[in-house]
């Protein structure tokens, strides 16, 4: 049973990835001199299209993910594993289906029929479902649903393996999955200037030109170590030996359903959505429910997010080595002390930490609120660089989306939550 679903495009695809890790015979920095020497880009290019043309010929694909951090990622980033599903429609477009762990027990399934996206969650005994009209609300979703990371979503644009060939190189050869590979690092300008990607470097097997791992650069700076996404696509069939199987799970017995209508961008006059600008590509959508989640402050202490209703809350996800997020830190405590007398929460959602975090917030007398091990969150919330701040409203919806440190950022984030706390007040009380 194939559903229509409405092209899309490849530079949204890209932005709403996830992919994670290197893994054993890949190049690292210091291993990349013992690959063979580069070819030239003409070589590059030749291998570019060869696997192009066959992607689009593929109609239906399955694999095995692996999903982890590379470089100065490697511990920062939860693994994925999952089995990957996707199947053409006759018009265009593709369904999915994505089932696996995050981490060490964190399960997900979720499937999507090209108009409905179901996501099973046994530890709650719900199904979410939601009407997603194109690939990008898609892509929300499953980063809602932990999910996002093992999916190639390379493979599923209508251009495949998009960029600029006549810029690409080769950087020798691998072994992936048993299979050797064609190293090609391929530029990637237009991702850079919206989310830091520099590069993909991908590794296509010299059998049958299909991409065996999906290596996404996020940092290559001099003086820095390399940071990087990757997908490693294990078992990858394609048309008739591709897995079929089922794009709208079951609801299993004793579960309820809890359906909900594709996020769009709140412009509406009495809500505050309207002063916030459209959240960086990656990044989950103004307008949208932000994920619940649980953490510790140093005391040992829990805070939920979904109880603090009632209040306006100011995450930003930071880390203690995180130049630019020590720059912003004196603003967010004026902040604090700004609204102090009023609902409004400044926490420091910390990530990716490998210092002490509450040591540099006590030593620099930074008071507003601090939250610990937060990896996961940062995932689950898009978190592709830090900072990254978010804005919710009393009723728990997204209302502003950023990432990076920008000049005037602290005066508009001060006028945003005095939007938020304006109109929310000037709302008539619900029977």
């Amino acid at each position: 049973m194939k559903t229509l679903i409405r092209p899309f495009h490849v530079a949204g695809l890209l932005s709403v990835l996830a992919l994670v890790g290197f893994v054993h015979g890949v190049a690292t920095p210091a291993a990349h001199a013992a690959l063979h020497p580069a070819h030239t880009a003409d070589d590059a290019g030749a291998i570019l299209r060869s696997a192009r043309a066959v992607l689009a010929e593929v109609d239906r694909f399955s694999y095995s993910a692996e999903s982890f951090g590379g470089g100065d990622l490697a511990a920062k980033v939860p693994r994925h594993t999952a089995q990957v599903r996707a199947a053409r429609a006759e018009a265009g477009g593709w369904r999915l289906a994505v089932e696996g762990t995050q981490g060490e027990s964190d399960k997900f399934l979720v499937g999507y029929n090209g108009a409905t996206a179901r996501s099973v969650r046994e530890a709650d005994k719900v199904v979410v479902e939601r009407s997603i009209s194109d690939m990008n609300a898609l892509a929300v979703f499953l980063t809602s649903q932990g999910c996002r990371p093992p999916v190639a979503w390379e493979l599923l644009a209508d251009a495949p393996l998009a960029g600029d060939a006549a810029a690409a190189t080769l950087h020798g050869v691998s072994q992936v999955d048993g299979h050797e590979c064609d190293v090609v690092l391929l530029p990637t300008p237009a991702l850079r200037q919206s989310e830091g990607v520099s590069a993909l470097r991908l590794h296509i097997a010299r059998s049958d030109s299909l991409p065996r791992r999906i290596e996404r650069i996020t940092s290559d700076q001099p003086g820095q170590g390399e940071q990087a996404r990757v997908l490693e696509l294990r078992g990858l069939s394609i048309n008739d030996r591709a897995l079929a199987g089922v794009y709208s799970p079951q609801v299993p017995e004793g579960f309820r359903v809890r359906a909900t209508v594709e996020p769009t961008q709140i412009t509406a006059p009495t809500h505050p959505a309207q002063v916030a600008p459209t959240p960086q590509p990656g990044l989950l959508a103004v307008g949208t429910q932000a994920p619940d989640w649980t953490l510790t402050d140093p005391e040992g202490v829990e805070h939920t997010l979904s109880k603090m209703r009632g209040s306006v809350v100011l995450m930003d996800f930071w880390a203690t080595w995180c130049g630019p997020c020590k720059r912003v830190m004196p603003g967010l405590q004026r902040i604090h002390e700004h609204f102090k007398d009023k609902p409004v929460k400044v926490l420091g959602i910390n990530c990716w930490e490998r210092g002490d975090p509450a040591k540099y917030m006590a030593d620099q007398r930074f008071t507003y609120g601090l939250l610990l091990k937060a990896d996961e969150v940062a995932q689950r919330y898009g978190v592709r660089g830090i900072p990254t701040f978010y804005l919710i409203g009393k009723d728990g919806m997204i209302i502003y989306a950023s990432m990076g440190a920008h000049p005037g950022g602290e005066q508009a984030l001060i006028e945003r939550i005095e939007a938020a706390l304006s109109i929310e007040h000037a709302r008539p009380e619900q029977p």
